[in-house]
């Protein structure tokens, strides 16, 4: 995502990681971060903590990682290793 450039107007600090713009998009059920946005650590321009793997500043990272597992009836789940928490998703039809 490109962020929102306007001439004479340097872009907000949210705008460069495009948090906002992905958090509007139709029928997005969740959003998970590798990382905290170290651009813009507001809560407004990222995730919910539970699902955000690190939280530390670059050096001190942890190297937590999200993953997923997938059901044959179509059911995944992104656990996040940092805390455990999870949260299981049905995959929609094809169109």
């Amino acid at each position: 995502m490109k962020p929102l450039e306007i001439p004479g107007k340097p872009a907000a600090p949210y705008e460069k990681n495009g948090y906002l713009k992905m958090a509007k998009l139709p029928g997005l059920e969740g959003i998970w971060q590798g990382h905290l946005s170290l651009l813009d650590k507001d809560p407004a321009h990222n995730t919910a903590p539970d699902m955000i793997a690190n939280v530390e500043e670059t050096e001190a990272c942890q190297g937590n990682v999200i993953s997923a597992s997938v059901a044959p009836d179509g059911r995944f789940t992104v656990t996040n290793g940092r805390n455990g928490f999870s949260r299981t998703y049905q995959a929609k039809a094809g169109r």
